[in-house]
């Protein structure tokens, strides 16, 4: 062994030999000590982030996640189901698709039951820093000081404030359990060892089917055992957590293959996207320090990547300028930092560059890397931070922080207020504007919505969903015009596009040009996830070019899918009526009027085939439950049921 390795094994001996002497001369139990701090920590994290629980959803992944998959969450069942499918293109997380189902389970899409959950992970994810702390061999009252720094820290916020940010606190929750119970099992004996090794193997596998990071884990595993107890690299504790990561990892892979190996990643991955994402390393060290231009899905800029690099040359320098530095847990914290940024800096989402670049959240996981590395840094530097200075400095950068992180929380609140904020922070990006105009479209300020996109346009000329909103919002106006110029606008960008198709062929359709309808309403079909309504009109435009079969077909999915869709019922028994099928032309139109008391042609309809069929003892009923809802027989109709002959034209 070498001089250095010895003296660095000498000086993790004294250091570890100094926390336990501090443990032992408190004069109070050191549990009861360490719960009252854990509980601090709960007590600060949960004032802090109480008002987010009334929050609603922001519409950038909540959405789907609340929303979409309702018919998913609501089956408990589908819990083992998750573990057969992936979500999106890329990546297989069951446990955080389980958590959403579970969460739908005590409160439906009610966000404040799924907020409940984001904000009790990061209570966990605080407090387990902080015995983590401890564990790696810190102070108890240096490692709370940064427990609490970390769970007020602003980069931090969106993992609590935004539903879809769960994902990197679970992982830190499952990941730090890991690693205190990894150091439990290599520090213990006797039962206790395989008991703690037992509990960090299934944190371990919890945190695989949490998130793909933790694949990368038993690299970090591997450093922790060779700096902190080389001796036990090659013990019987070493090769027997090198299986276990093994073993668990060539599970979670067969696993994660039968759910994604059938789908083809629009993604860039590999060395391309690991150029692109490079400056993300600057920028996670960078908002770390000076938390500014906050958005949870942020683009790279200029002071956030200089403060970064600066931060990062000088914490690189200290480990050559400072002789007493412990070389070896410092680059464990290095490699903690790097190592579980990794995955996320190999994978980048197609049309990401006119979006974000990086998620401010990924530094939960990676910020234990960086207080790791600075303790080594004050300890070389002899700066006591259990000394009144140093504490005081820190209780000022804590109050600056949770400053900053209640100042921030409000972005969280709704849709509008996110948004607002994406074209606020980064107004040259055109993403901003298009999502901050859905959020007005949907709350009808129409002319609103029209000037975010069109100002989205001028940034970006070829996002074609853009357009695609443009168009709806002329549908609405009823400036069919530009209703159909918008959505050919959108269909020369992305000829193949549902929404787009949809837009051109209900705009063809209202203005009853049912031939060039036809055409780009079965294309949205075929290319999307139609809604009931799709079917609907495709159902309708059949109708009117009596392909009747097609029309019973279409329109029969379309109730199937709702069954409060009027016209539907109006077309269906239409195309009943006209292949002679009266008994299901009447059942469908009776059904229909009890969907929509108001569908007044259905009562037309109904007068007309009781008249046909010569059941005339049944048209009284229908006439007066018309009259009765506020409509009135075609004067038409009432002549030929009365016998009167109709006038000459």
């Amino acid at each position: 062994m070498s001089k250095k390795n010895k003296k660095n094994q000498k000086k993790n001996k004294v250091e570890k030999q100094s926390a336990e002497i501090v443990q032992k001369n408190d004069k109070v139990h050191p549990y009861l000590i360490n719960t009252l701090l854990a509980f601090i920590i709960a007590v600060t994290t949960i004032a802090l982030f109480y008002r987010t629980l009334d929050y609603g959803l922001v519409y950038c992944d909540d959405n789907i996640f609340v929303l979409d998959q309702q018919a998913y969450n609501q089956d408990p069942s589908n819990i083992k189901n998750s573990f057969k499918k992936a979500i999106g293109a890329t990546y297989y997380r069951p446990i955080l698709d389980s958590s959403f189902i579970i969460d739908h389970q005590m409160g439906k899409t009610d966000p404040h039951f799924y907020r409940r959950t984001n904000l009790a992970f990061h209570v966990m994810g605080s407090i387990l820093l902080f015995f983590a702390l401890m564990k790696f061999g810190y102070n108890r009252i240096p490692s709370f000081i940064m427990a609490m720094l970390f769970a007020v820290h602003p980069v931090i916020s969106p993992s609590v404030s935004w539903i879809s940010g769960r994902n990197d606190s679970m992982i830190a929750v499952f990941i730090l359990l890991c690693f205190i119970f990894l150091i439990n099992f290599m520090e213990s004996g006797g039962a206790k060892k395989f008991v703690f090794y037992i509990l960090s193997m299934l944190a371990y596998l919890i945190a695989l089917f949490t998130k793909e990071t933790t694949a990368l884990l038993p690299f970090v595993g591997i450093a922790y055992i060779f700096i902190y107890h080389r001796e036990k690299i090659f013990s019987k504790e070493g090769i027997s957590l090198v299986t276990g990561w093994f073993i668990l990892g060539l599970i979670w892979y067969a696993a994660r293959k039968g759910a994604t190996d059938h789908i083809n990643t629009p993604d860039t991955i590999g060395p391309d996207a690991l150029i692109q994402n490079f400056p993300t390393i600057f920028a996670m060290f960078g908002k770390m320090i000076l938390p500014v231009k906050m958005h949870a899905l942020a683009n790279f800029e200029q002071l956030t990547i200089i403060t970064g690099v600066v931060v990062l040359l000088l914490l690189l320098a200290s480990m050559f300028v400072l002789k007493d530095i412990n070389k070896g847990r410092a680059w464990f914290g290095f490699i903690w930092f790097f190592v579980f940024l990794l995955p996320t800096l190999l994978i980048r989402i197609i049309y990401v560059g006119d979006f974000f670049d990086y998620a401010e959240h990924r530094a939960y996981l990676v910020f234990l890397g960086f207080i790791i590395v600075l303790f080594e840094i004050f300890r070389a530097l002899k700066i006591n931070i259990e000394k009144p200075v140093p504490i005081a400095i820190a209780s000022v950068i804590f109050v600056i922080f949770a400053i900053r992180t209640y100042a921030y929380e409000p972005v969280f609140q709704n849709r509008t207020t996110y948004w607002q904020n994406a074209v606020d922070v980064y107004p040259y990006k055109s993403r901003g504007y298009l999502d901050l105009g859905k959020a007005y479209y949907v709350e009808g300020k129409l002319d609103v919505a029209d000037s975010l996109y069109h100002k989205g346009i001028e940034l970006n000329p070829d996002n074609f969903n853009l357009y695609i909103d443009l168009s709806a919002v002329y549908i609405r106006q009823k400036n069919w015009k530009k209703a159909e110029e918008y959505a050919k606008k959108a269909l020369a960008l992305q000829p193949d596009n549902h929404l787009a198709n949809y837009n051109l062929g209900k705009t063809y359709l209202i203005n009853k040009r049912y031939d060039e309808a036809l055409v780009p309403l079965e294309k949205a079909l075929k290319r999307g996830k139609p809604h009931a309504a799709w079917f609907a009109d495709l159902g309708t435009v059949y109708m009117q070019k009596k392909m009747y079969d097609k029309a019973i077909n279409i329109l029969n999915i379309a109730l199937k899918r709702n069954r409060n869709i009027p016209m539907a019922y109006l077309n269906l028994g239409a195309a009943y009526a006209n292949k002679n099928q009266l008994t299901n032309a009447e059942a469908v139109w009776l059904q229909g009027i009890k969907v929509s008391n108001k569908m007044y042609p259905i009562y037309q309809n109904l007068v007309q085939l009781y008249w046909n069929l010569g059941q005339t003892e049944k048209i009284p009923p229908v006439i007066k439950a018309l009259e009765a809802n506020g409509g009135k027989l075609d004067p038409r109709i009432r002549r030929i049921i009365s016998g009167t002959p109709l006038p000459r034209k």
